[in-house]
C-alpha cells in the first residue's frame, strides 16, 4: 500500500530505483551492525524494536535527558534506515529551479543515517554536511560514507555559513527548540533557504508519544528571524533584496 502510494506521487521509476537503494542499504547495514556490534543484525533488530515502552515518559524528562535518550536510542536508528527521501527530492527541484546551484553548503540537521543527503549525492549536490545527535545512526553514516566513497562531511559539531538548512521531522522532538533553531539561524548566511518538515502534536496526545506541541509558533519563529515563507516547507531570507 505504502509502495502504490509512493509510485502515484513519485512515479514507478524513482520508486523502483528507491527499491535498489534500500537492497544496498540494508546490506551495509548488516555488515555495520555485524562488524561493529557485539550482537548479530538479527538480534538488534529485536533489541532496538521491542522496547515499545521506552518513550512513555517522555514529555515529562527534562530537555537534557530527552538529548541523553536521542543520542543513545536504537529503535530510531531502524526506523529512520527505510525512510523514503521524498521530502530530498523537493529540496533538489527547488535549489535546481530557483537558487540554481549545486555546490551551496547544505546542512541536514536531525540527519538520521544520512538518506536525504546521499539520495541528493546521486544527484549531483556536492557540499553536503550531516549533523545527528544519535551515536549509532552518525556512526553508521560515516561507516555508509566510507562504504559508498562518499564526499558528505559527517560532522561532530556544527560549522558556519550555510547557505542551505534541511531538517525534517526534528523540532517537534525538541522540547526547547525555539532556541536551538535561534542558534540553527545564526549559523546561515544572510542570503539563505531552510527547508522544514514539522509534525507537532496537541498537549496529552495518546499518538505520537515522541512528539510536542507547538509551544513557540513556528511561523513566528522564522519570521523574526528574516525569513519569508514561500510554501509549508521552505522559508527564504535574504532573496528579496535582489
Amino acid at each position: 500500500m505504502v509502495r502504490e502510494k509512493l509510485k502515484k506521487m513519485f512515479g514507478d521509476s524513482l520508486v523502483e530505483e528507491w527499491d535498489r537503494d534500500i537492497m544496498q542499504l540494508e546490506t551495509v547495514f548488516v555488515e555495520f551492525i555485524n562488524n561493529t556490534r557485539e550482537i548479530s543484525f538479527f538480534e538488534f533488530i529485536k533489541k532496538a524494536t521491542k522496547e515499545e515502552d521506552a518513550f512513555k515518559d517522555i514529555k515529562n524528562l527534562s530537555p537534557e535527558k530527552i538529548n541523553e535518550l536521542y543520542r543513545m536510542d536504537e529503535d530510531m536508528v531502524v526506523h529512520c534506515l527505510y525512510h523514503y527521501p521524498f521530502q530530498a527530492e523537493q529540496v533538489a527541484n527547488d535549489i535546481v529551479e530557483n537558487i540554481h546551484n549545486k555546490n551551496m553548503k547544505i546542512l541536514d540537521f536531525g540527519a538520521s543515517v544520512g538518506n536525504d543527503l546521499f539520495w541528493l549525492e546521486n544527484r549531483g549536490f556536492t557540499n553536503l554536511h550531516h549533523y545527528e545527535i544519535n551515536e549509532l545512526a552518525k556512526l553508521f553514516a560515516r561507516y555508509r560514507a566510507r562504504v559508498y566513497g562518499s564526499g558528505i562531511n559527517i560532522l561532530d559539531e556544527l560549522e558556519d555559513d550555510y547557505d542551505v538548512i534541511m531538517s525534517f521531522d526534528v523540532i517537534e522532538h525538541i522540547p526547547n527548540y525555539k532556541e536551538v533553531f535561534e542558534d540553527l539561524f545564526k549559523k546561515m548566511k544572510p542570503k539563505s533557504t531552510f527547508y522544514i518538515g514539522a509534525h507537532f502534536t496537541p498537549k496529552d496526545s495518546p499518538g505520537r508519544i515522541t512528539h510536542f506541541e507547538e509551544n513557540y509558533p513556528m511561523e513566528k519563529l522564522f519570521e523574526e528571524n528574516g525569513f519569508k515563507k514561500i510554501n509549508n516547507l521552505i522559508w527564504r531570507r535574504g532573496y528579496e533584496d535582489n
